[in-house]
């Protein structure tokens, strides 16, 4: 069995300004292909648009001292297959939110400023359900519901895991 891991971003991520900088780190960064994306209840054409459609879902509740988005990065080890396994995964992460109603951008990156060969995904996922209201809140239970759907849902021969 591959590991393929969902690393979940522990820093904070409160207020407008945590927001609005995962979304444009994911989506300005030089590593980032805009060709490549893909959402589930996000507008895509602009940035702007991107902030805007994960703050409607929010505005009906006090999100000042709550989480304003899960940062969350699909990767695994460089080998032959790897970015067929997080592109699989990608769109199972991406499932997964419509199923429950939260809004997901996820965005590829290949390559990171230390490592050219280090291709993952960086996924932004609204923590207000816009179907329920519900949050999604940041406990073990919900990265392991998330890593379970990917297991199930994507390639047999790989193991997704995550860590924080």
């Amino acid at each position: 069995m591959k590991d393929a891991k969902l690393l979940i971003v522990a820093r904070p991520h409160q207020g407008d300004a945590a927001l609005e900088n995962v979304v444009r780190y994911m989506v300005n960064s030089p590593f980032a292909e805009r060709q490549e994306i893909i959402a589930n209840g996000v507008r895509t054409d602009s940035v702007v648009h991107m902030i805007e459609d994960f703050c409607t879902a929010q505005d009906p509740l006090d999100m000042e001292r709550h989480r304003r988005v899960f940062h969350m990065i699909l990767t695994t080890r460089t080998s032959r297959g790897a970015d067929a396994i997080l592109e699989d995964g990608a769109a199972a992460l991406r499932e997964y939110c419509a199923l429950l109603g939260h809004q997901a951008l996820l965005v590829p990156h290949y390559g990171s400023w230390g490592d050219c060969s280090n291709n993952h995904w960086h996924a932004a996922i609204n923590p207000i359900s816009y179907m329920t209201g519900q949050r999604l809140l940041d406990k073990f239970e919900t990265y392991n519901a998330i890593t379970t759907y990917l297991n199930q849902n994507t390639r047999s021969a790989w193991t997704w895991r995550f860590s924080g």
